[in-house]
């Protein structure tokens, strides 16, 4: 099997061609590895924008550098800095459009409706990986009137819900893998079930993969 791509993980893994996602706080130098920066809701502080900025002077330039995020809002975890969310969200919305960033890795739990009303209010139009998506088709459509949208699915999710109708009814050409922090189904895995799903050789989701890939990476 050809080496597969993993477009959002925390994790190193050998043999595959991994898309880290850092926060801006805890970003290090990466050598083999694409990689993502950017302020997850969870760990909102506001001198953070400053640093991400600085840290993108740098950074997003480089022929690794992958993408904004991941970012976005959550309504349950860190519900108290909700509004702090909101603000810091539109921040680097911003960013990415002073920076040309063509992709950002959004972070979205129960609230669709305030990141799609901050997508609008800033006009960014570009790349969204939807991180984790666990919405249905008529807010996927509502994303696509803004942006080219790429939900992304654990592999874990696929193999469990191999039989789902609501993947099946997104366009395959759209469809990303990602592991996150979940390393109790392989990444391998993964792409058998979607394969299997979609009834496609394994082969050539990997080539799928990589197509999108070249789409979405920065430089």
């Amino acid at each position: 099997m050809d080496k597969l791509i993993d477009f959002h993980t925390h994790h190193y893994k050998p043999n595959h061609t991994n898309i880290i996602s850092y926060d801006v706080a805890k970003f290090s130098e990466v050598k083999n590895d694409y990689f993502t920066i950017g302020i997850h809701p969870w760990w909102i502080q506001e001198q953070k924008i400053k640093q991400l900025e600085e840290l993108l002077i740098t950074q997003y330039n480089k022929s690794t550098f992958f993408g904004l995020g991941e970012m976005g809002l959550d309504k349950i975890r860190n519900k108290q800095k909700y509004q702090k969310q909101q603000e810091v969200f539109e921040a680097q919305l911003n960013l990415a459009l002073k920076y040309k960033i063509k992709t950002i890795i959004l972070h979205n739990v129960k609230s669709h409706s305030d990141t799609l009303r901050i997508l609008k209010q800033t006009g960014f139009n570009n790349n969204i990986i939807l991180h984790d998506y666990h919405g249905n088709e008529e807010t996927l459509n509502q994303y696509a009137k803004l942006c080219h949208i790429y939900p992304s699915f654990k592999a874990n999710f696929i193999c469990h819900n191999s039989k789902s109708s609501m993947l099946t009814q997104i366009p395959f050409d759209s469809i990303l893998i990602e592991t996150d922090d979940d390393l109790s189904v392989s990444l391998e895995k993964g792409y058998e079930a979607l394969a299997k799903l979609f009834n496609l050789s394994t082969d050539q989701v990997v080539q799928s993969m990589y197509n999108k890939f070249r789409k979405l990476k920065q430089n």
